[in-house]
């Protein structure tokens, strides 16, 4: 390379093509990122250079742009595998961008690129954004290989894990049961693939709150698996990880504890101390601790994990405001309540415009929690009906599902049912606790079973009572949540589009979007104390 420099400069498609080699070397080889990331940016540099459609003929130029999307590809997947998957997806939308032009748009290789952006807004929680990805990535494999062939597989299950992160289970299981059918039928070859299945169908299950059927699965995953790659190969840590989530759900913490410190040290070796997936590790390990009321230890853990969530690119990651949260319960636990509603004003505005319905259901649950054990029953109330009207909408997606399933899910949330009964009552409020009451009941869920499931997966159900100020309130969030969405994607778009074919019109309307956005940020940040303004005027002060 460094003769080729010399005699053909430093620019030279021979230059960037010894380049890429050794970036590869550093990258697949060797595992060395830190190396190899320069190289493949000093590969992009040059190839964007490289790109003159004026001066070329149009089949060189198009070799260029395919090497370009090759690099971009390549750096993308390497910022990935870090985790940092804010600095992956606009590479891998720009390498997007360049296969759609230079190839079909049905071309299975466009549909590899759809699933590899796909996945970085999964893992980034922007599971809107992801969800049309997936279903083109889908929808091309269907039509190049089959709709039961083992190739259209991996396209099911990221589909399927994207849609039990939305809380729509019925939606995912159909996805499973798709891929499983496939699988089992497959050569031995893809029993990766089928151990992945099982492994994510459990986490539905677990989710729903179907524990003996997760078992199941989970231990069958496991010993495809450990027979696959051996009993300490990192991609097992994944495994063990959610069955000791299971044991944990029921309560069984001599089984879980050590299967989760078996599981974080598996990905830390592997993976560095810094990795997000060793603070997903250290967050469920600092819950069991916590269920367990071993607060030390809990809290130690909780801090470790925040501290590596907030120090990815885009603070504004699910994993962070479950981990705000999770450590606000603890506090209120201890009876801390000043520290635990400081991270709940942070974990709030996180899910603001979010689809991931478990955690808003989450964080609201913590703040009624928090707010009835820091004496503002009323505050208490609202939140609490939010987080029961977030589990009855997916509750209503779930109608398809066999009816054991849809009493599991009912089951595993009752008790979030009964404190909100409890608090009504206490405050007097006995038409509203006993209608609450009512949607425990057969009859009271059986409204629900009449809707149509394809149609009430993210339908906003009005079973929840509200109060007069309360609806305000819910009002007054949902209309900001959803102009920040509004905001945040025109901004995307005028993001992606080349500075070149800027106006100074476009660059007026990015400033201001950037405003407008920070300005509605600030409004949702200020929600929280505006409920307590609203509600709590005749219950005590809270932070004193």
């Amino acid at each position: 390379m460094a003769i080729w420099e010399i005699k053909f400069g430093p620019d030279d498609p021979r230059v960037l093509g010894c380049l890429n080699n050794l970036a590869s070397s550093y990258d697949i080889l060797q595992g060395d990122l830190v190396k190899a990331e320069p190289l493949y940016l000093r590969c992009i540099a040059i190839g964007e250079k490289n790109l003159d459609p004026y001066h070329q003929n149009i089949e060189t130029f198009l070799k260029h742009l395919e090497s370009l999307a090759i690099d971009l590809g390549s750096l993308a997947s390497l910022y990935s595998r870090q985790g940092v998957h804010s600095k992956a997806a606009p590479l891998y939308r720009r390498a997007l961008t360049i296969w759609e032009k230079i190839l079909a748009p049905e071309y299975p290789f466009v549909a590899w690129s759809l699933g590899n952006l796909a996945r970085q807004y999964y893992f980034m929680g922007a599971y809107a954004k992801a969800e049309p990805l997936f279903q083109r990535n889908l929808a091309i494999v269907e039509k190049a290989f089959g709709s039961n062939n083992q190739g259209i597989v991996l396209s099911l299950n990221y589909l399927a894990l994207l849609y039990e992160a939305m809380g729509s289970y019925a939606k995912a299981e159909r996805l499973y049961q798709r891929g499983l059918t496939i699988t089992e039928g497959s050569p031995p070859i893809y029993q990766d693939e089928l151990g992945t299945i099982l492994l994510n169908m459990g986490m539905t299950y677990l989710a729903i709150g179907s524990y003996t059927k997760s078992e199941t699965l989970f231990l069958q995953s496991l010993a495809i698996h450990e027979k696959e790659y051996g009993p300490e190969h990192p991609k097992l840590a994944t495994m063990l990880n959610n069955l000791a989530m299971l044991y944990d759900d029921m309560g069984d913490y001599t089984k879980a504890e050590p299967l989760f410190q078996r599981s974080l040290a598996m990905r830390e070796k592997a993976f560095g101390a810094e990795h997000p997936t060793v603070a997903q590790s250290m967050n469920n390990l600092a819950f069991s601790y916590n269920r367990q009321g071993a607060y030390a230890k809990a809290e130690t853990f909780y801090k470790r994990a925040l501290m590596i969530w907030e120090q990815m690119p885009g603070q504004e990651h699910p994993h962070l405001a479950k981990g705000l949260a999770n450590l606000a319960s603890l506090y209120d636990d201890i009876g801390e309540h000043a520290k635990a509603e400081l991270l709940l004003k942070r974990a709030l505005p996180i899910t603001a415009g979010h689809e991931a319905l478990e955690l808003i259901a989450k964080i609201n649950r913590a703040l009624s929690n928090h707010y009835a054990k820091a004496g503002a029953p009323e505050v208490a109330i609202y939140y609490g009906k939010r987080a029961l009207s977030v589990t009855h909408t997916i509750q209503a997606g779930m109608v398809s599902m066999d009816i054991e399933l849809q009493k599991a899910f009912m089951n595993k949330y009752s008790n979030d049912y009964q404190k909100l009964i409890k608090l009504l009552e206490t405050q007097g409020h006995h038409t509203e606790a006993q209608q609450i009451g009512a949607l425990l009941t057969d009859e009271g869920r059986s409204a629900l079973d009449n809707r149509d499931s394809e149609k009430t997966d993210h339908v906003s159900v009005s079973s929840i009572p509200y109060t007069g100020p309360e609806k305000s309130l819910v009002e007054h969030y949902d209309a900001l949540c959803k102009l920040l969405v509004a905001l945040t994607s025109e901004k995307e778009e005028l993001d992606n589009k080349p500075k070149a074919s800027f106006t100074p019109e476009g660059t007026s309307r990015l400033e201001a979007l950037s405003s407008e956005i920070q300005s509605t940020r600030i409004r949702i940040n200020e929600f929280i104390p505006k409920v307590y303004e609203e509600l709590g005027k005749t219950d005590k002060d809270v932070t004193n």
